[in-house]
């Protein structure tokens, strides 16, 4: 025989039937509370669990390491780079943003902006081209592509090279690399959202 407590209750079968049980198929399970268990003796249950006579588990189930792997796979997708590779999670934006612009830039970071592609692929445009250069209008488009934004975009790319941090991607855009700069590259980003009228649109 072999016990174990399971959620306040105590779980007796017979040793062969403990892997059964992990895996989800109960079989000839007993099920005590502790109030009965209480009246009985519980403690030669316990001593007969761990007998010698009671064969060890060895069988690891696919839900053994389920938990960690979860948790693992749930970090990778982190929007911070540095927290997803493994690093400590830190503040996601600075409380010096408003809270319009901190959801802006969570949206750009999530990829749930409204873009020209999203709205489409959700019915609510006919195409998922942009309309001022026929480019697929992806969130990637407007910040870094678009012909219509390119002014003020040189303005924001010339913040960043001054900051020393590159910016020829969505990811190094909207994850500055350089810690200490990265309020002042984020408001960099922010000035070019709202002269182009994109905070609005996005």
């Amino acid at each position: 025989m072999a016990a174990f407590v399971y959620c306040d209750v105590v779980l007796v079968c017979d040793a062969t039937d403990v892997n059964g049980i992990l895996k989800g198929k109960l079989e000839r399970v007993k099920i005590e509370e502790f109030e009965e268990m209480c009246r009985n003796n519980e403690d030669s249950l316990a001593k007969a669990a761990h007998s010698a006579d009671t064969p060890p588990f060895e069988g690891a189930t696919r839900g053994d390491d389920a938990r960690h792997w979860i948790a693992k796979h749930a970090q990778q997708q982190h929007q911070t780079p540095s927290h997803a590779d493994g690093g400590k999670r830190g503040r996601i934006l600075s409380r010096t943003f408003c809270r319009a612009d901190c959801s802006l830039l969570l949206r750009l970071r999530t990829r749930c902006a409204s873009s020209t592609a999203r709205r489409f692929f959700f019915g609510q445009a006919d195409s998922p081209d942009c309309q001022h250069c026929g480019e697929v209008g992806n969130t990637e488009h407007p910040l870094l592509r678009c012909s219509r934004y390119s002014q003020e975009r040189a303005k924001m790319l010339r913040r960043y090279a001054a900051l020393g941090i590159a910016c020829s991607t969505r990811e190094e855009l909207l994850f500055p690399s350089a810690a200490r700069a990265q309020g002042v590259a984020l408001t960099a980003l922010l000035h070019f959202l709202h002269a182009t009228d994109l905070a609005t649109l996005l």
